[in-house]
């Protein structure tokens, strides 16, 4: 996924009209709203539900808006939920039917600011959650990394790229802390949605040159599978006791 910016936004409203119209078509195969991270989160918990998805993205965008315009939330509603013709609202409110489409096109413009804000701290949400996951930052700044950081970022972004990207060297030299600094990259420039971190490292440099082993236990494979369940699938670990073999089943399909 890229990094989010205001040009993202230019169009908002376009989508958020397409979505409002689409509110009870229920064999909808894509959104309007897909590269919002809202979506994405909305869709994964409602089980890959692309309607009911964009319609809880909407839903959650008009309750915020009707705390501060609750005329505006409410027009969007009898339009497009209770499918409410223009004609049969100018008549209720005694309006111009051209007053009823201004006030439409206005009332979606003030929804695309309010999901701009709602997707704008969803990101920084997330931006903090995947940060907590990594090691503890043990560095200020790191020297001569910039080379094989862009190129890892280059695979990492490559369609074609291998699906697992080694990085090889002797113990202790700083190949986890050069993962831990490409991560942090990727968080920062929002590529991806989710990441996991899992460290078997036994060794690091020390700011005297020395490597010194770390007192920590073998990973196993049981404990890497749990390790990334419990970050990527949370709600799932915590639900049932399930075998190795069904956890890592189900973090296959949520890898796909």
């Amino acid at each position: 996924m890229s990094a989010q910016s205001s040009d993202q936004f230019q169009s908002l409203d376009q989508a958020i009209q397409q979505a409002l119209r689409e509110w009870h078509r229920r064999n909808v195969t894509a959104s309007p709203l897909c590269r919002l991270l809202l979506y994405r989160k909305a869709l994964r918990a409602s089980g890959q539900h692309v309607h009911k998805a964009t319609n809880q993205v909407l839903y959650d965008a008009l309750t915020r808006l009707s705390k501060n315009n609750a005329e505006a939330a409410n027009l969007l509603q009898a339009r497009f939920q209770d499918k409410e013709q223009v004609y049969a609202l100018s008549n209720r409110l005694n309006l111009a039917e051209s007053t009823i489409y201004a006030l439409q096109k206005d009332a979606i413009l003030e929804l695309a600011d309010v999901l701009e804000q709602m997707e704008q701290e969803a990101q920084q949400r997330q931006r903090l959650m995947l940060g907590e996951r990594l090691m503890g930052q043990n560095y200020s700044e790191l020297v001569g990394i910039e080379e094989p950081l862009a190129l890892l970022l280059e695979l990492l972004t490559d369609a074609d790229a291998p699906t697992i990207i080694s990085i090889e060297g002797l113990g202790g030299i700083g190949k986890t802390t050069l993962a831990d600094a490409l991560l942090r990259r990727v968080i920062a420039q929002g590529l991806f949605d989710e990441i996991g971190w899992v460290t078997a490292r036994q060794a690091e440099l020390t700011l005297s040159g020395e490597i010194e082993t770390i007192e920590a236990p073998v990973l196993t494979a049981e404990a890497l599978v749990e390790k990334l369940a419990k970050q990527l699938m949370p709600e799932v670990m915590a639900s049932a006791n399930l075998t190795t073999e069904k956890v890592l089943s189900l973090l296959e399909a949520r890898l796909q």
